[in-house]
């Protein structure tokens, strides 16, 4: 059978080939034919196929055949194909130079722009060499439109060849076109002198606050995404004092009625940059009033992805001015029948964000009838929406727990859950004053599967026991079938049974506490688990309980709902100033996920707050070694982890010895103090000197596989040497909240590496921050003679995270 099967796909495979082959040689006789529609009819084929990603090279001597044409139709055909496949063929494409030299100079000034744009676009150096004539001529031609192809031309000449450029004098025929007659040349003349600042660092844009407002003026007239290029170019200027923040606003304001929401969004973003040199307070004001309508024209808009943009960009806004829109805005943002889930998500976001006394009562109207829908994804988001309401307004937190309370009786099972979790941030909130509720949710346990669901109906029962005549009852059940639930569950088990004990619940709490840390203790594998019931097990065998009652029975911080904001400082100005691009709807740094040339700096006289441990590189790794690739065997994965042993200690006393917390008990280290390591008593490595600039590092560990941790990294230097070996690593927390307790520790090898430290020296690390460091790697035998480059798995451990493996090459 698999005999035939190979014969039969090797058959089709025959054909297939034949089909193309056929279809290749017909493609040919057409391009060779006379017929000027049969040539246009097969160069619009072969645009298609190449579009399609087919491989169409094949014919590039045939169609260069077809320069010669008088038909404008036809010339353009034959450049789109030479600009998309002539960097295949460049020995080919010098034939065709000469046609390029003489269209330049045609009549029709569509030739000559198409001529000039196509050589600049044809990234053959040889070509470039024949273009700096034809284009300087162009830059002077008289007719607007061959100018304007003539100004985008000049950037990609810099970038395919920079020296050849620099002699000559683009730079400043490209600035004198600043004074241009025509709007549109204007507009493309300012577009590429911003592509050659931030691609060549070349300085040419105008500084001077008169000469942007008489361009800015001057080019009123172009078209929406000329003028977004002209926003954008400028927009990275920072004013010099309030009066010019008043003329920027002056001249820009005008823009927010443009019809191209590309256009209002980057006068929006120009504007917002204004706001803090501003010194009047109500003018300040005023100008958020100004954005205000046409912000709320964008989130009311008929296309659903660019309501999307603007939600997204209007939640970024308001964390940083909550007073842009006003709580009578609130029916804006009440969602359609037809809106997609995405889209109803980000409108009960920004509803709660303008939620008051005022307006609450529409809200719940909006966020119950929500709660109610078919889809769970926007149900759990309105009934998260109605547990942020009675957290944040007192006034209507009845109202809220009825609603919510309302929702466990519809025993629609994703309503129940999300419930359950929600009315636990409700009595966090207000503590005693709802402690009725948990017997109402705990009814509904055998509807509840998701772990967290069921640890907040735990943490419960133990946080309000003393005013449940049931608690013992209601947590014997979970105590039951203690081994078959997740780990979050257990952990709340067994707080909540000390809790009970510790608020004298009688002596059957006392011998479920005691049977329960026995099991834990002996036959729990999760280390988290077993280390907290030793923890628990020490604080109850004191005969004072009163340690025990200040650890268990301390008061928690109240629930707040500041959960909506999901962007801080810095990274929250850097997103303003990249309204309107896709990092401000990703809410993403853009150099976290497009590999780009680093953007030219913002001009300031403004001491800013210093960004310089702000992720700035880009991860550019082709390839992803993770321990998914490299298997590690459980054993040697324990092994790793309980061998982080320290071999040398920094100067001074060590609070722990033991490595408990790596099995990831946090407790002893927030009872003990902070250690060594999060005081920052170590000193950075410094690095080798051979090490002069900076370098793309592999990338060990994507942000995924490690829990929000982005490792890039490789070893260097050499052992022989007098600086050593060195690992060099750059650790990217993607999180949101800080990182520390930075462990690492290499498998035993046969090279005998190892860290000098398993610590890494690195106090903490910010959310949305980086850090580079070179860590020493010392040999503890004789190296083998070895002729492949072997790759070592490492553990690196932090905190948050726990214990992640990856694979690094070493080259010794």
């Amino acid at each position: 059978a698999r005999t035939h099967l190979a014969r039969g796909e090797r058959k089709v495979a025959a054909m297939t080939s034949s089909r193309a082959d056929v279809e290749m040689n017909e493609l040919k006789q057409a391009l060779r034919s006379s017929q000027a529609e049969k040539r246009k009819a097969a160069l619009q084929h072969l645009l298609g196929e190449g579009i399609a990603g087919r491989d169409v090279s094949e014919l590039f001597a045939d169609v260069l055949r077809c320069v010669q044409s008088d038909s404008l139709e036809l010339k353009k055909l034959v450049y789109s194909y030479l600009q998309r496949h002539a960097e295949t063929k460049p020995e080919e494409t010098i034939l065709v130079v000469n046609m390029f030299v003489q269209d330049s100079q045609d009549p029709s000034p569509v030739v000559r722009a198409l001529a000039v744009r196509t050589m600049a676009c044809v990234r053959v150096p040889k070509v470039a060499e024949y273009l700096v004539d034809p284009l300087l001529q162009a830059l002077k031609d008289r007719e607007a439109c061959v100018r304007q192809a003539a100004a985008m031309a000049v950037p990609k000449l810099y970038a395919l060849q920079p020296d050849l450029a620099a002699h000559s004098t683009f730079l400043p025929a490209l600035k004198g076109l600043l004074n241009d007659r025509s709007p549109s040349v204007m507009a493309n003349a300012v577009a590429a002198l911003r592509e050659m600042e931030v691609r060549n660092g070349i300085v040419a844009l105008p500084r001077d606050i008169e000469e942007v407002a008489r361009v800015l003026r001057d080019s009123e007239a172009v078209s929406g995404w000329q003028r977004v290029a002209i926003l954008d170019a400028f927009g990275t200027r920072r004013p010099h004092s309030s009066s010019e923040a008043r003329a920027v606003v002056k001249k820009i304001a005008q823009d927010l009625n443009h019809s191209n929401s590309a256009v209002v969004l980057s006068a929006a973003k120009i504007l917002l940059n204004q706001i803090p040199y501003l010194e009047d307070p109500s003018m300040q004001s005023l100008l958020l009033e100004k954005m205000r309508k046409p912000l709320l024209t964008l989130a009311s808009a008929s296309k659903k992805n660019l309501e999307y943009v603007a939600m997204r960009i209007i939640k970024l806004i308001m964390q940083k001015y909550p007073e842009l829109l006003h709580p009578g805005d609130l029916q804006v943002f009440f969602c359609r029948y037809n809106d997609p889930v995405y889209l109803k998500k980000e409108k009960i976001d920004v509803m709660l964000m303008l939620a008051d006394p005022s307006n609450i009562e529409a809200l719940l109207g909006e966020l119950r009838e929500y709660a109610a829908e078919v889809d769970s994804d926007t149900a759990r988001k309105a009934i998260w929406g109605i547990g942020i309401c009675a957290v944040e307004i007192p006034s209507v937190s009845d109202v809220c727990v009825q609603i919510l309370l309302h929702q466990l009786e519809t025993d629609v099972p994703h309503a129940v859950q999300e419930s359950i979790t929600v009315l636990k941030n409700v009595l966090r909130r207000y503590p005693g004053a709802f402690d009725q509720m948990v017997s109402i949710a705990t009814e509904k346990m055998s509807q509840v599967e998701e772990p967290k669901a069921r640890a907040a109906a735990v943490w419960m029962i133990g946080e309000a026991s003393e005013n449940l005549p049931n608690a013992e009852e209601l947590l014997e059940t979970f105590v039951k079938g203690f081994a078959t639930e997740k780990a979050t569950v257990q952990l709340q088990i067994l707080t909540a049974t000390v809790k009970l004990f510790l608020k004298g619940h009688g002596t059957h709490t006392r011998d479920t506490v005691q049977q329960l840390l026995e099991n834990v203790t002996e036959s729990a594998a999760n280390p988290d688990l077993r280390d907290r019931a030793f923890f628990y097990w020490r604080l109850l065998s004191r005969t004072d309980l009163t340690m025990a009652n200040q650890v268990v029975l301390a008061q928690h911080p109240p629930a707040s709902g500041t959960a909506i904001v999901e962007v801080a400082e810095p990274l929250l100005s850097e997103l303003i100033g990249c309204i309107p691009n896709l990092s401000s709807v990703y809410y993403r740094s853009p150099t976290s996920f497009v590999k780009a040339l680093d953007p030219a700096p913002l001009e300031s006289t403004v001491s800013e707050p210093s960004e310089a441990n702000l992720i700035s590189e880009s991860t550019t790794s082709s390839t992803l070694r993770t321990a998914q690739n490299h298997p590690v065997s459980q054993d040697d994965m324990l092994r790793d982890l309980y061998s982080l042993q320290v071999d040398e200690r920094p100067e001074g006393p060590s609070p722990t010895d033991d490595l408990e917390s790596f099995g990831g008990m946090q407790g002893w280290e927030s009872l003990q103090g902070p250690s060594e390591i999060e005081q920052g008593s170590f000193s950075q490595a410094s690095p080798p000197q051979v090490v002069s600039q900076q370098q793309a590092l592999p990338l060990l560990l994507d942000a995924v596989q490690g829990k929000g941790l982005q490792v890039l990294g490789q070893f260097e230097g050499n052992l022989s040497s007098e600086a050593g070996m060195l690992y060099h690593l750059r650790l990217e927390n993607h999180t949101d909240t800080p990182m520390d307790g930075f462990c690492i520790q290499l498998d035993d090898n046969r090279l005998g590496l190892k860290p000098q430290s398993v610590r890494l020296d690195i106090s903490s690390l910010e959310a949305q921050h980086a850090a580079e460091l070179w860590h020493p790697i010392v040999q503890t035998i004789a190296a083998p003679l070895v002729r492949e480059v072997p790759e070592l798995q490492v553990a690196l451990k932090t905190n948050q995270t726990g214990v992640l493996y990856f694979a690094s090459s070493v080259n010794i």
